[in-house]
């Protein structure tokens, strides 16, 4: 991973280029460019930032927001290209936010499982495999997408609430 945050709070990852996360020769890689998890919001990471940076060339997902991810994990106004996965990924966290981000060339856009509040605005899916944005929440969604821009895809919205 480029980044891999655990247990901090008040990080801003900001005007990086991180690419070619695709490591055959190690096992134990994931191809994962940005990794915030583990803590929750007692422990961290929270009020982390990506802004700005530019990630591709990777095998799985550029951005993922792992179990117990915290509070207030943000991606702004990042150009993500090239991703076998997700653009941005994440579950059993608190909150995630993504704004402004321009993704193309990816498996798919967003999916997010079991974040109790995802907020999606002002972003451009382009060129996307799969399906562009899910939600899954086990309870009550509450969930934002505004003013997104779609384009050449199969897939739009799936939301399921178990």
């Amino acid at each position: 991973n480029a980044v891999d945050l655990k247990g901090v709070d008040d990080v801003v990852v900001s005007q990086n280029v991180m690419h070619d996360y695709n490591q055959p020769d190690n096992p134990s890689a994931d191809g994962v460019i940005t990794v915030s998890h583990y803590g929750g919001s007692s422990l961290g990471p929270r009020r982390v930032w990506f802004i700005y940076n530019e990630m591709y060339n990777a095998e799985s997902n550029a951005g993922q927001i792992g179990s117990l991810g915290g509070e207030g994990i943000y991606y702004i106004g990042n150009i993500v290209h090239d991703i076998g996965g997700y653009a941005f990924i994440g579950w059993s966290s608190d909150d995630a936010t993504y704004i402004g981000n321009t993704m193309y060339n990816v498996g798919g856009g967003v999916r997010s499982r079991d974040i109790d509040t995802t907020r999606i605005t002002n972003n451009i899916f382009g060129s996307l495999n799969f399906l562009n944005i899910i939600f899954i929440k086990t309870f009550v969604p509450q969930h934002k997408l505004l003013d997104s821009f779609i384009y050449r895809n199969l897939w739009f919205v799936i939301i399921i609430s178990l």
